[in-house]
């Protein structure tokens, strides 16, 4: 079933249709006046509930929008078992809130298994499946289903007994700075990540790297501490030490001169950096990628002193690390 919108506080003169009394279940033509601020349905993807502002009937009829085109409404009349009737010409359409619409809101989801022996692979229509497990026996170019405003869906990938599968997004995917998320690579790791769409053409990402099924949250974090840190120091291989967080204490005065361990496809950790008074952090300069946040594209920050600093980074191609701020503590 499409995914139900909300609006408030939003009117709108219906200058065409509804002024019939059809079968409950009847879909009609509406033209409005205006579908500003209106949610932007689409046909099998989401819709919305609307009355008329002016029935007095009990209970009203109910109006679904199932799809939106500029002034046009495609609309389901009789709603929910509600009656139709003849409304009176250049009625007042307002949006409601109704029971059928929470409980759409609050069904399960459909979960799609399906286990990855071809090199492509064309999710399901939403309307089909919201949530996706995939497992990876070999590499794969997924294709995205129909985007639509207020549509989203889950994907949860797994490594196979083999491991090292690599997952190729569409280009209509956003990721939070600007670098495509790869899977974790390790055997039967698994990667959790949830696509919403806003304007009807484009995929928000978020990811969850190590997620594990059935819990809420992911892998409990593992935290590295150099209490001192100063001089060179080369960060540890989550890979080998299983580290997510490593935390450097920066005496007052010292210079911290970070090098990047080896490169792997699909390693993520985070590093908190933690200044004194006059310290110094040198980022790593080779095979580095810095993301545009608190610095220009390409760029390392300046850490402030007296702060504690906290920078996300990850191997996408098994070539650069990617660097990005996450925030300050202090």
């Amino acid at each position: 079933m499409p995914v139900d919108l909300f609006a408030d506080s939003l009117t709108t003169t219906v200058t065409a249709g509804g002024t019939t009394a059809p079968s409950a279940g009847t879909s009609q033509s509406f033209t409005v006046s205006s579908s500003s601020g209106w949610p932007a349905a689409a046909t099998g993807v989401s819709q919305f509930r609307f009355v008329d502002a002016a029935d007095t009937n009990t209970p009203p009829e109910i109006f679904a929008c199932t799809n939106v085109s500029g002034t046009t409404w495609t609309v389901t009349r009789g709603y929910e078992g509600a009656v139709p009737w003849a409304h009176a010409a250049n009625w007042t359409a307002i949006p409601v809130l109704t029971a059928g619409s929470l409980l759409n809101g609050m069904k399960n989801s459909t979960v799609n298994a399906y286990t990855v022996t071809g090199s492509t692979y064309t999710l399901p229509a939403i309307t089909t499946a919201q949530m996706h497990v995939l497992t990876l026996q070999l590499s794969v170019t997924l294709t995205f289903p129909a985007a639509a405003p207020g549509a989203s869906f889950q994907v949860t990938a797994i490594q196979d007994g083999s491991g090292g599968r690599v997952i190729t997004w569409p280009g209509t995917v956003v990721w939070a700075d600007g670098i495509a998320a790869a899977p974790s690579n390790a055997i039967n790791a698994t990667d959790r990540y949830i696509f919403s769409c806003e304007d009807g053409t484009n995929w928000i990402a978020n990811w969850e790297p190590g997620y594990v099924a059935g819990f809420a949250a992911p892998i409990p974090e593992l935290v590295y501490t150099n209490a001192s840190a100063s001089g060179s120091v080369t960060l540890q291989d989550p890979t080998v030490a299983g580290y997510t967080i490593q935390r450097y204490e920066v005496p007052n005065s010292d210079t911290l001169t970070l090098v990047n361990p080896t490169a792997k496809a699909g390693s993520s950790f985070e590093v908190q950096i933690e200044t004194g008074t006059g310290t110094t952090v040198v980022f790593p300069t080779t095979s580095t990628r810095w993301a545009g946040t608190i610095a220009a594209a390409g760029s390392a920050p300046t850490v402030p002193v007296s702060s504690v600093t906290r920078f996300a980074v990850e191997c996408v191609d098994g070539t650069h690390w990617d660097w990005a701020f996450i925030g300050r503590l202090v």
